[in-house]
């Protein structure tokens, strides 16, 4: 293999742009993380092995810069990880790609169990709600990330690896080199063959630890009713669905606020059948059409079809695998679609369009033929208006409509953007671009949210879940001008109007809560009767 600096290899379906120049006065890195490229090195090294040869492989930077360390009791230094293998993950928790990441790194964790093998996370931030290491904790609680993760709030460790894109994934051997290391979402096979090789060295030599390190603490937070919930939608009957997100299921109320129905036996899995018995995992956005529910069914880049008649669960569209590339212009039959990380859905005039945060794209899936096809979005990670195909977007998360136009969440760009049905062209309603963020009301020119999820419109309005912000704020969906309307929340990442009240997911605090839209204070948690945690399995 061939050793190229990182700047030289970023793929824009695999990781996310990277920050903004350092100030010149930034001292230099103190190693140079190397990408791994696809052509063979001409070395004296075997041609099959992934790893860099042993004498060209420099000892990593002290752990140093970390203003707080996770699911561990003390801080991780570079003397205590020595005898493992050390699968490292620079990542951010707002970055789809970093996200897309983590399914690679708990089978690693679950392969090598029996090994020294440690995954260490570093959490090295886009945006300022993102240094909050209480917020992290969060994260890691409903992301179920158990291994040990260092708060980087200043990006300390970052600049001392000379990390350059999240993510980045990196392996240190059992004598603490830098072994392998990765821009982007990284290739399952590459990284599980990586750490047995590296094993591999580590028991040639004699090297590898006999006990597992010390410290370790996974904090899985509090059980209760619901576990983060995501999404939010009033339905056509006066009740809710409720995309209980923690819990890997979807649960749906009556107008009166009593549960009528629950879909997922609350395992992560991807098993079509009965509500009880059918499994999602980490469900997100839902549509009605007519007497079904749709759900985007994230983490299993899914599709799923609620009936609601037989209180059955249909998969109609997506692989169940991570789409390797962008939707290209090819149509796809259901179930062959490359989707990645369907985050929201909306019916339209026969239409469900498919916000794509994965891929940074608009999908339209025709529930009638069962296809999938691109409507809107290159693939770029961008804020780039014009005709929709054209457009770039940046990790779509919510979608909305006033019946002129589809409105789109841009989460990476704080942004909110619209592409008219009539001509297929996007605008941007506010925002501005990647880095550029902030919590300030007024006109379009001056107004900035900070990394939004959940977006609704209703009474001539649309209505954003300013996550980071923990705000819902009003913004007119012609101006552009915005204003709070919301205060007091904990990352909300979902909104509907029903009627005349605002239904938020508070996620962080696992809850949903419910005020009228011309109230003033704050809003009221909205109480399930009936409802209660998924059984233990």
């Amino acid at each position: 293999m061939r050793w190229i600096p990182p700047l030289a290899l970023l793929v824009a379906t695999s990781a996310c742009a990277s920050p903004p120049p350092a100030p010149a006065t930034m001292p230099a890195p103190k190693i140079a993380l190397p990408v791994l490229d696809a052509a063979p090195k001409e070395t004296s090294a075997p041609k099959e092995s992934l790893l860099l040869p042993p004498g060209d492989r420099p000892s990593i930077p002290e752990w140093n810069g970390a203003t707080a360390w996770l699911n561990v009791d003390r801080p991780l230094r570079r003397d205590a990880l020595r005898g493992h293998v050390v699968v490292v993950d620079f990542w951010t928790s707002c970055c789809i790609n970093c996200l897309q990441t983590l399914p690679t790194l708990a089978a690693i964790e679950r392969r090598f169990a029996k090994d020294p093998v440690l995954v260490v996370g570093v959490h090295s931030p886009k945006f300022d709600e993102e240094k909050n290491a209480a917020r992290l904790r969060d994260t890691l609680r409903d992301l179920e990330i158990v291994h040990p993760v260092a708060v980087d709030a200043n990006m300390t460790i970052w600049d001392a690896w000379g990390v350059r894109a999240w993510p980045t994934v990196a392996l240190i051997d059992a004598e603490g080199r830098l072994a392998w290391v990765g821009s982007g979402e990284p290739d399952p096979a590459d990284l599980s063959g990586a750490v047995e090789e590296a094993l591999a060295e580590g028991r040639a030599t004699n090297v590898l630890a006999k006990a597992p390190i010390e410290g370790l603490r996974p904090d899985r937070g509090p059980a209760g009713v619901l576990r983060y919930p995501g999404k939010v939608l009033a339905l056509q009957n006066g009740g809710l669905a409720i995309a209980d997100t923690g819990h890997h299921r979807i649960v749906l109320t009556n107008a009166a606020g009593a549960v009528e129905a629950v879909f997922g036996s609350g395992e992560a899995g991807a098993k079509d059948g009965a509500a009880e018995r059918a499994t999602f995992q980490r469900p997100q956005g839902m549509t009605e059409v007519g007497a079904d529910l749709y759900v985007a069914d994230t983490g299993n880049h899914l599709i799923r079809k609620i009936d609601r008649a037989t209180r059955q669960v249909i998969t109609v569209a997506g692989t169940g695998e991570l789409g390797a590339e962008p939707l290209g212009l090819q149509e796809h039959t259901g179930r062959t679609a490359p989707l990645r990380s369907p985050w929201d859905l909306l019916h339209h005039k026969g239409s469900i369009y498919v916000a794509l945060a994965g891929s940074h794209q608009i999908a339209v899936f025709d529930p009638k033929m069962g296809t999938v096809r691109l409507y809107a979005g290159s693939g770029r990670e961008a804020r780039e208006d014009g005709p929709a195909q054209a457009a770039a977007f940046a990790q779509p998360s919510a979608l909305a409509t006033d019946d002129k136009s589809l409105f789109v969440l841009d989460s990476e760009t704080s942004s909110v953007r619209a592409i008219d049905f009539a001509t297929a062209t996007v605008r941007t309603v506010i925002g501005v671009d990647l880095f550029v963020f902030g919590d300030v009301d007024g006109e379009a020119a001056k107004a900035r949210l900070q990394h939004p999820i959940g977006m609704t419109y209703g009474q001539g309005a649309l209505w954003v879940a300013d996550s980071y912000n923990g705000k819902v704020k009003r913004v007119d969906p012609a101006k552009g001008t915005t204003r709070t309307v919301l205060t007091g929340l904990a990352e909300p990442a979902g909104i509907t109007v029903a009627g005349k009240d605002l239904v938020v997911a508070d996620t962080n605090k696992s809850r949903i809560v419910r005020r009228a839209i011309t109230a003033s204070g704050e809003a009221a948690p909205v109480a399930f009767a009936g409802l209660a945690p998924p059984k233990a399995p």
